[in-house]
């Protein structure tokens, strides 16, 4: 198995085992909002066919090439075409293709790389054995194979009680299209908690997302006032909450609860099988996630600079480096 760049001549076919073996982050579409700095590394195997690959930002700093995340996507990938039924073959194919990935990056030369993969990505020995750091990251996963009251009795207490006081207080629910309404809480949350917002890419994602088939939102209101907004990616059987805000000036304790409450309920009626909120390093937001009853699940980043920028790297990123 190789890995190598995907250019002109193979673009169709890398986006063809995107669509089947991939999840949202690495379609066609996705990639079509991040410009001219995406990176789209395939796997091949022995007939020269794409079986798998991920996509990912190259981008510049101080004059240095750096490979990472595209901006508002958790994972590049990878995606792999894994039909053997013996396990043994299974493993070997996902472990060939790590090794192809990880000499692929070392091959490359950037001065830093550090991408997130996805949870389903559990093989990361061969880039342990090269030299990366490999960090865990963590993400609560609802699995919506359940009953609304099921899902509702894995609430905590906290996050009954807010959606019961939201709705007690006249607060309501809706589904929207409108992409600027979303976008003005957002905005507004980011900004006041002085966060990167990467804003062209959120205003691309929901002009192209928030569609039927593709994602949704919810908005909570009382009395015409936007209180709270959430929106979430839909993919063959994910819902991935993306972006949500409030509006501080007219903030409510349970607006934003009952909003993600009303989002669950709508990818379960939808039949998609798992909610994913995303994971937070922040421990009041990972904390938020928690009380709506998912479970904890890992996945890894992977991170390798040059020697003289990874002792730098250790002072701002030590987590990572």
């Amino acid at each position: 198995m190789k890995a190598r760049l995907i250019d002109s001549s193979t673009r169709a076919a890398f986006d063809e085992a995107a669509a089947r073996f991939g999840g949202v982050f690495v379609s066609p579409a996705w990639r079509a909002l991040h410009g001219p700095h995406v990176r789209c590394v395939g796997l091949f195997d022995e007939g020269d066919h794409v079986i798998g690959g991920l996509a990912f930002q190259e981008a510049r700093r101080f004059g240095l090439r750096v490979a990472r995340n595209l901006p508002l996507t958790p994972v590049v990938g990878p995606f792999l075409d894994v039909t053997a039924s013996n396990p043994v073959t299974s493993q070997t194919r996902v472990k060939q293709a790590g090794v192809a990935l990880c000499e692929w990056f070392e091959a490359a030369g950037h001065a830093v790389v550090s991408v997130g993969f996805d949870r389903s990505w559990r093989d990361l020995q061969p880039f342990a054995w090269s030299g990366y750091h490999v960090t865990p990251t963590y993400t609560y996963l609802l699995d919506l194979g359940r009953s609304d009251d099921e899902l509702w009795a894995r609430l905590s207490s906290d996050r009954r009680k807010a959606v019961r006081k939201a709705a007690k207080d006249g607060i309501e629910v809706q589904p929207t299209f409108d992409a600027a309404r979303v976008l003005a809480l957002v905005r507004a949350t980011f900004r006041r908690q002085r966060l990167a917002f990467h804003e062209a890419v959120a205003a691309a994602a929901l002009r192209d997302f928030l569609a039927p088939g593709r994602g949704f939102a919810f908005v909570a209101t009382r009395d015409g006032v936007d209180l709270a907004t959430v929106f979430c990616l839909a993919d063959r059987a994910t819902a991935t909450y993306l972006l949500g805000g409030y509006d501080e000036a007219h903030r409510h304790g349970g607006a934003g609860a009952l909003a993600m409450w009303e989002a669950i309920r709508h990818a379960r009626a939808l039949g998609l099988a798992t909610y994913d909120f995303e994971g937070s390093s922040v421990p009041a937001i990972e904390q938020y996630f928690r009380g709506f009853g998912g479970e904890l699940t890992p996945g890894w980043r992977v991170s390798k600079a040059w020697l003289p920028l990874e002792l730098g790297l250790k002072l701002v990123r030590r987590g990572l480096f």
